[in-house]
């Protein structure tokens, strides 16, 4: 079956922003006495909402006297500081992306992150132009794991999951994929392979560039 769509995750699959945001949570447990290491506590989070993520911290952090919307600042501030000198696209991304723009494929975004620092971190590495659909966290009533942000992506587009398929790179985003019933290529970056579930419908790659012969 043709593809026709081509809907990719953001964070630590077209960005190295999963890596910035490892190194912040790794200082940022050392400033805060964390009992658990910050990179451990930042691997709970991966591809979560921003309500999945303060309620795995309030649930992580019982036992110790720490206001989690002060941590999430002090985070954030850290993590925007770093990411105006250390964004990057990921290995292999330019390179998918322009064979499936002249194989025209039409291009998704289905991210929990929220639509404004989606569009600002996109379009600061140059591709923000290249989407045709963008669906963010904030614009569904369900985040990752569940599949509204791919759901919304199909039917906004018309076109089916037969034609259509996946890029991911956490456990959290292949499963929403999975639910919208898509075929979904898997790049693990923090996450390594054991930490997914068994599915036909995971392919796993080891650069975004190892799509294109897949798709020949």
């Amino acid at each position: 079956m043709r593809t026709k769509l081509a809907i990719f995750d953001v964070d630590g699959l077209l960005l190295n922003t999963e890596r910035i945001w490892e190194q912040v949570w790794h200082d940022i447990a050392l400033s805060y006495d964390f009992t658990t290491p910050g990179e451990l506590v930042f691997r709970k989070l991966i591809g979560r909402s921003s309500k999945d993520v303060r309620n795995i911290l309030k649930e992580s952090m019982s036992d110790k006297q720490i206001n989690i919307e002060s941590l999430l600042l002090a985070v954030k501030k850290i993590g925007i500081q770093r990411m105006e000198t250390s964004l990057t696209l990921q290995p292999g991304a330019t390179e998918l992306l322009s064979y499936l723009k002249k194989n025209n494929v039409t291009l998704g975004i289905a991210t929990s992150i929220e639509y404004s620092l989606t569009a600002e971190r996109l379009q600061k590495v140059g591709i923000w132009d290249l989407f045709d659909y963008v669906c963010c966290g904030n614009q569904v009533k369900n985040a990752k794991p569940n599949p509204d942000v791919y759901l919304r992506i199909l039917q906004e587009s018309s076109i089916s999951p037969l034609n259509t398929i996946a890029f991911e790179d956490s456990p959290v985003g292949a499963h929403a994929a999975s639910e919208a019933n898509l075929h979904c290529f898997i790049v693990p970056d923090i996450l390594g392979k054991e930490h997914f579930e068994d599915n036909d419908k995971y392919h796993f790659l080891s650069c975004l560039s190892d799509a294109c012969s897949v798709l020949k």
